[in-house]
């Protein structure tokens, strides 16, 4: 990271904006710096019964003034992102960096439940052993896909968070 560090601050000095984009794109961090970071949340689950069979019983929280008020999102929306870290009783997963994750947003007073989907709970959660909320996860939400279908980049100028 340090070598990545060095080798921007020597494009930024050139002040070649064309060199500068080909560096991002060569990292593979083009597409990724404008998104919603939610920090390292806990996961949850939910004892009863789940709002949709489209969602896992396993959720995390975020303040909704970030997610469903501003982009007027509904219960069953789907929000796309990728895992950027997870935490399991104090070690980090790293098979799970950069992994796609789908979220069934739930709306609560003052948090959104994202619930991760159930084919990935039983994929990439369950397969992997994490049966129990002993874990947390820091994510990049990227857009959200509406009941209608209708896609929505969520902060398409700005990179906002973390949310904790």
């Amino acid at each position: 990271m340090l070598a990545d560090l060095s080798s921007l601050q020597l494009l930024c000095l050139d002040h070649s904006e064309t060199l500068i984009r080909r560096f991002f794109q060569i990292k593979g961090w083009v597409g990724r710096t404008m998104v919603l970071v939610t920090g390292l949340q806990s996961v949850y689950k939910q004892i009863d019964s789940v709002f949709t069979d489209k969602a896992s019983n396993f959720y995390l929280q975020i303040p909704s003034d970030l997610l469903s008020e501003p982009y007027d999102l509904l219960d069953g929306d789907v929000v796309r992102g990728e895992v950027s870290r997870l935490v399991d009783f104090g070690f980090e997963r790293n098979e799970f960096i950069d992994m796609p994750i789908t979220l069934i947003l739930r709306r609560s007073t003052a948090f959104d439940h994202l619930y991760i989907s159930k084919k990935e709970w039983q994929t990439q959660f369950r397969d992997r052993g994490l049966v129990r909320p002993t874990y947390q996860l820091n994510l990049r939400l990227i857009d959200v896909v509406k009941a209608d279908g209708k896609s929505i980049r969520l902060y398409p100028e700005t990179t906002v968070g973390p949310v904790s």
